[in-house]
């Protein structure tokens, strides 16, 4: 088994890999300090947070997938001196969300998926990138509103973190 970065990537190792039951994850731009003496404090936190799936309703496209993005929502950050937080939402109106949360004392990154108040995802790791693919791998809920081929580019994202698993599941091929 083996995961990569991909830089650019293509629609069909995505398909290929969500078809044989494994994930792509996509690997977020982080917000930046626009001065070199001045950090916001929303800085290093990610701009965009995205799940990937197979279309609910494929109708014969076998060779697409679709995007459930949630964007940072400034005005929700919160800091004390134990966590810094934002919630991230869907460009859509709708009851998803996901929430992160850094644990100052134990450089940690924490972070949870939730529909309503229900937590359908949690992750958490010190270092970014594996926090977020740990956080994504599991993919779209399905009810969750989604979009379809979206690249890097439309998801603010620095790259893609794609794993084919080296036996399918069973399950996912159809």
């Amino acid at each position: 088994m083996s995961g990569e970065i991909v830089f650019p990537t293509t629609q069909e190792r995505i398909v290929s890999a969500l078809r044989w039951g494994g994930y792509a994850s996509f690997v977020p731009c982080v917000i930046e300090s626009p001065w070199e003496r001045m950090t916001p404090p929303a800085a290093g936190f990610p701009i965009s947070i995205c799940f990937t799936g197979l279309p609910r309703h494929r109708d014969g496209d076998t060779q697409s997938y679709v995007v459930s993005s949630y964007w940072f929502a400034p005005s929700t950050y919160h800091e004390d001196d134990e966590f810094r937080e934002m919630t991230y939402r869907s460009r859509a109106t709708n009851s998803y969300r996901v929430v992160l949360r850094y644990a100052k004392k134990q450089r940690c990154w924490e972070g949870e998926k939730l529909h309503d108040d229900e937590v359908l995802i949690s992750a958490s790791g010190p270092e970014m990138v594996h926090f977020i693919v740990q956080l994504t791998m599991p993919g779209i809920d399905p009810d969750e509103p989604s979009e379809p081929l979206l690249t890097r580019l439309e998801t603010a994202s620095a790259g893609i973190w794609i794993f084919k698993p080296d036996h399918p599941r069973t399950d996912t091929l159809k």
